[in-house]
């Protein structure tokens, strides 16, 4: 499998065009191939009923007060009492900067890490995400699939992310709404709605990631946890300066740092399931064409405060 840059074409399938990438290449920092992009399933996916939600209503079977909600639309300074800046406004930038609309107007329905990744992360929010009738779970940056396990209910899933359609392909989510972090960075939900809140294999395109987690502890209840998940693959030309430039471990440490910025977290945890395998992978498919190994498996977990002043 050659090494390089993932092309897109328009239409219902995923179509790529392999580009085989240079040392230099591997050395900003850009995995072996942007994405493993594969046909969907040939197997009907069910369509639920779904609704676009610019609020977290109640349950039908239950009472519920709207809250004021109160998102960030600017990255503040520590000193205004916003979120502590992590990185530096040159490193928001990315090498295209033409609006995220504009790169995700077209459905990709094909998956962006390899199955060994997905299992990974399945198993991971088995562990980590509450269940059941009472529990509410937002998936950010979410596209056609979430890979929650199969055998849990949630009362509620609400999805949030760039294209309609994949949105509303995903057979998890019973709401779904359409927003560019970038372009705003505040989540359209009441403070205090979700007891869950995740998000795989997107944190690298946050231009303004200091906002985003602040208003993510907005919106998670106290206890809640928040899931980032990520391997080493990307868009290039829209993962930000600071995602590339960092190493694979640097980037588990810059999530952490996005986490503690909102000073609303208790103190991150990284699960790294990397190996020397991977390591040599990595530089064996950017350099000669061939992959050894899987993708290898991050993710940042995190669980709201329990005593807190954000929404007031």
């Amino acid at each position: 499998r050659l090494s390089g840059l993932s092309i897109f074409v328009r239409g219902g399938k995923c179509g790529t065009m392999t580009v085989r990438t240079s040392l230099i290449l591997s050395l900003m920092g850009i995995g072996a191939s942007a994405f493993t992009p594969v046909s969907p399933p040939t197997h009907p996916i069910p369509r639920p009923s779904l609704q676009n939600a610019a609020s977290c209503p109640a349950l039908p079977h239950r009472q519920h007060a709207r809250l004021a909600g109160n998102p960030l639309q600017l990255v503040a300074s520590s000193a205004s009492g916003g979120p502590r800046p992590v990185i530096g406004d040159n490193e928001r930038m990315k090498d295209n900067p033409a609006p995220d609309a504009f790169f995700y107007d077209y459905p990709r329905l094909c998956y962006h890490a390899d199955a060994e990744f997905h299992a990974t992360l399945t198993d991971l929010y088995k562990d980590i995400l509450p269940h059941g009738d009472e529990a509410r779970a937002l998936d950010m940056m979410s596209s056609w699939v979430s890979h929650y396990p199969s055998d849990r209910t949630w009362g509620r899933v609400d999805g949030l992310g760039l294209n309609r359609e994949e949105l509303a392909k995903n057979p998890v989510l019973d709401f779904f709404e359409v927003r560019d972090l970038n372009n705003e960075p505040s989540l359209p939900y009441d403070d205090a709605c979700f007891d869950a809140v995740t998000c795989a294999l997107s944190c690298q395109y946050l231009q303004q990631p200091e906002a985003v987690f602040a208003d993510i502890a907005r919106v998670v209840k106290p206890g809640g946890v928040v899931c980032m998940s990520f391997s080493n693959r990307m868009f290039p030309s829209k993962a930000t300066y600071a995602w590339k430039q960092r190493s694979e471990k640097e980037r588990t440490y810059l999530v952490a740092d996005y986490f503690r910025s909102s000073g609303e977290f208790e103190d991150p945890e990284i699960v790294d399931k990397s190996t020397p395998a991977h390591f040599l992978s990595y530089w064996s498919a950017s350099l000669l064409g061939v992959q050894l190994t899987g993708d290898p498996f991050y993710a940042v977990v995190a669980r709201r405060k329990k005593a807190s002043s954000v929404g007031g």
